[in-house]
């Protein structure tokens, strides 16, 4: 039961034109008078009613508010401001009393206002107190269920609480909120005998991560009802290099797999960090996925176990040409979690190597890589007629050139190159050249061209 008064309290200043009167202002309507003795009314025990009263200096001078306080069981004071407190004239000060009777029986109480007394009483019916936790709640109060994983859930010991001599009963107690339901409790009114006691339960069942709200109602009571929910963790990925040794060139495939099916949503990357040995820079284009780049995102719903990399339970990776590691990194659920794949040193490797004619030269075309980016001498021994010719091999250093050119390039170790030879006499008699190159790995296996 509630009640909402708005009473006045007018104060003048002393000595010679101070007075002080009780006016009551309805919600409605012009001040009156009010009389010396306020009746709250009828109150169920664990319930409250408010009343908002209003102290306005009257007079025209400022007036010192030295003393307000409320004595007896039942009554409280609430929002004055504190004392002692300046009231400049025609200034209002308010503050609100609330009855709450602790049994049902008849309750008064002295308001004191400075130097004047005024009466307030009220009459507490039979009432069940609501307790949680061993704390009895008043109407509008919050009631947090706490953290739990989505899909679990949490509970909070509740119950009703009769302290009088006769018995009580609660039409109805209902919870709103999907998160939130009520155990215990038989459908229908509640009867509590003289100085019993129900208990129930207040569970928090989530199926959804968030923070959820909800409302218990008990007769004309409610209370706010709080509760948050948060993802299972994510079980543990692995990165798994379905291709277990690759060389520089190459194509090899990665997978993820978590370490038990997952219970949650959740979202990630797969990361690809090429990190060359030595002292080689990472300016290799083609070490990357096939999506095109080196990193690829993927989502995790409830039952994963194997998760999809653009459609498919694993995506393939190009090598690239540069000799080093590359670090596959997993990022999802809070883990951070590689796996490595070594890419070894090697020789120059050819892809393509052509010889031709051109009037008075000879050029020789080749294409390749380096994966140690150390090439450092060109080595060709040019045949007639099936052997040698005199002063072979025909040895050229490449450290400068090649130098230069991996410092511009974008493409790792692959590296294309025309050398041109000019001949003197009879060029058709020169039939073939052996081609050769040396890098820190060593000399490359000997290549035939023939012209």
């Amino acid at each position: 039961m509630t009640a909402r008064v708005l009473l006045a309290l007018l104060l003048w200043t002393v000595p010679a034109i101070a007075q002080l009167q009780l006016f009551l202002a309805p919600p409605v309507g012009v001040e009156q008078i009010a009389p010396a003795i306020h009746d709250m009314g009828q109150v169920a025990v664990a319930e409250s009613a408010s009343v908002r009263f209003r102290i306005r200096n009257m007079g025209t001078a400022p007036v010192s508010l030295a003393y307000l306080y409320i004595a007896g069981s039942g009554f409280s004071v609430s929002g004055a401001p504190s004392l002692p407190y300046l009231v400049a004239a025609g200034v209002n000060v308010d503050f609100t009393v609330r009855f709450t009777p602790l049994n049902s029986s008849t309750y008064s109480a002295n308001l004191t206002i400075n130097s004047s007394s005024y009466i307030v009483r009220g009459t507490g019916l039979p009432g069940a107190a609501f307790r949680v936790n061993g704390e009895d709640l008043q109407s509008g109060a919050a009631i947090d269920l706490g953290r739990v994983e989505r899909g679990n859930s949490s509970s909070i010991a509740a119950s009703l609480v009769n302290a009088s001599s006769e018995a009580v009963t609660i039409g109805s107690i209902t919870v709103a909120g999907t998160a939130f339901s009520l155990a215990g409790l038989e459908p229908g009114p509640v009867t509590l005998k003289p100085t019993s006691t129900v208990s129930f339960e207040i569970r928090f069942n989530p199926s959804a991560s968030g923070i959820s709200t909800g409302l218990l109602t008990i007769d004309r009571r409610t209370f706010r009802l709080t509760g948050t929910a948060f993802e299972p963790p994510l079980p543990r990925p692995l990165v798994i290099i379905e291709t277990p040794a690759v060389r520089s060139a190459e194509q090899g495939r990665v997978s993820i797999r978590l370490a038990s099916p997952s219970k949650s949503f959740a979202k990630g990357q797969l990361r690809m960090e090429l990190r060359p040995a030595g002292r080689m820079t990472d300016n290799d284009a083609a070490a990357q996925f096939v999506n095109g780049s080196r990193s690829v995102a993927f989502d995790i719903s409830p039952g994963d176990e194997v998760i999809k990399l653009r459609g498919e339970n694993a995506i393939t990776f190009s090598t690239g040409t540069t000799a080093g590691t590359i670090v596959f990194v997993v990022e999802a659920g809070g883990f951070n979690e590689q796996a490595v794949v070594g890419i070894p040193a090697e020789q120059v490797r050819l892809d393509k190597a052509t010889g031709a004619r051109a009037g008075s030269s000879l050029e020789v075309t080749l294409a390749g890589f380096d994966n140690t980016r150390s090439l450092s001498e060109l080595s060709f021994t040019f045949y007639s007629n099936g052997q040698p010719m005199a002063g072979m091999p025909v040895k050229i250093s490449a450290t400068a050139d090649f130098g230069r050119w991996w410092s511009a390039s974008t493409l790792g170790g692959i590296f294309q190159l025309k050398a041109a030879f000019p001949v003197t006499g009879d060029i058709s008699k020169i039939t073939g050249v052996d081609m050769q190159m040396t890098s820190s790995s060593g000399p490359s296996a000997v290549q035939r061209i023939t012209f």
